[in-house]
This record gives C-alpha cells, sequence and structure tokens, in this order.
C-alpha cells in the first residue's frame, strides 16, 4: 500500500517483488540445479534423485505448515517438470 505522500513508499510494486523474488533461492533449488546442470551422465540419476527428494521434502513442509509462497508452489511445477524431462533423457 502506498503512502498518501508520494515521496513515501510503504510497500513493494509487484515488479519489485518479482525482482526480489527472483534474487531469493528456495531451499530444494540448488539441488535442482544442480541436476540440471550436469554434464556427467553416470551422475544425473543420482543428482536426479537428490532433487525429487529435496522437493519432495519441501512439498511435505508446505503440507504441514501452510507454508510456502504462489511463486515458490509454481517453481515446484515447474522443476517437477523438469526432473520428469531429465529423467525421460537420462542414459
Amino acid at each position: 500500500m502506498r503512502s498518501s505522500f508520494p515521496f513515501l513508499v510503504t510497500s513493494r510494486t509487484q515488479k519489485e517483488e518479482r525482482a526480489v523474488s527472483k534474487v531469493m533461492k528456495y531451499s530444494w533449488e540448488e539441488i535442482y540445479e544442480a541436476a540440471v546442470l550436469e554434464t556427467d551422465f553416470s551422475r544425473l540419476p543420482e543428482r536426479i534423485k537428490a532433487a525429487q527428494a529435496a522437493i519432495d521434502s519441501r512439498m511435505k513442509q508446505m503440507q504441514g505448515d501452510h507454508d510456502g509462497t504462489p511463486a515458490e508452489r509454481a517453481a515446484i511445477q515447474g522443476a517437477l517438470t523438469g526432473i520428469r524431462i531429465l529423467k525421460r533423457e537420462a542414459p
């Protein structure tokens, strides 16, 4: 919400919120990125398994605590799609 004083902003705009959320990392995201960026095909199944476990753990936490943001939920759905693709393309 903006203040009645034009020079005083009391909250972030949606654009600012999106910029901040892109910088922040979710607890599972680094492990997922390691799987996506893995170039050693012998290590890929291990990376996929770790990413899936990290995402599953976070999803359970979110269900129990009713935690998480819509942005994180969308990011998880995208990551799960990415994992399905990696599994199909892994040797």
